[in-house]
């Protein structure tokens, strides 16, 4: 079975999730690591119950557009987590053959190791603070840049 692999991230004033990059679908198509990801009714709730930075595992990704607009459908999500954090009991787990193909997928032993150092930067128009976020599973560090108005 082929597996996909998502994350969250913050995208201005709202959270997404958003396809880490270097997958390709069953198409032999690369997928788009800037697209977003619609999930299955009560992905949002799951998404919601663990930080912005975790890593998503599911067996479907098939693109859409509607409006124009391209995205991704990735049915139920699981969240892939390292030893640090603590599935909650009471909302789905992933399977053993999920973390064993996130492990192959990122190329070490730690489950969460490809992942941690993946950028999502806040676009915002000019004259804005922008604000690059490097989103750890562990911990979450913002640096906000600063303007002519910090001075």
């Amino acid at each position: 079975m082929d597996w996909y692999f998502y994350k969250t991230c913050r995208d201005g004033s709202k959270n997404r999730l958003r396809p880490l990059p270097g997958q390709i679908n069953s198409d032999g198509i690369q997928i788009q690591p800037s697209y977003n990801v619609q999930v299955a009714a009560g992905g949002m709730k799951l998404r919601e119950e663990y930080p912005i930075g975790t890593v998503f595992c599911s067996s479907m990704c098939e693109m859409t557009v509607r409006a124009g607009t391209p995205y991704y459908s990735a049915g139920d999500i699981y969240p892939i987590l390292d030893d640090s954090m603590g599935y909650k009991s009471h909302l789905p787990i992933p399977t053993q053959e999920m973390l064993d193909a996130y492990q192959r997928f990122s190329g070490n032993g730690n489950p969460c190791e490809g992942c941690l150092n993946y950028v999502f930067l806040d676009t915002r128009r000019s004259g804005e603070a922008g604000i690059g976020c490097r989103f750890k599973l562990s911990s979450l560090t913002c640096h906000r840049r600063e303007t002519s108005d910090d001075i």
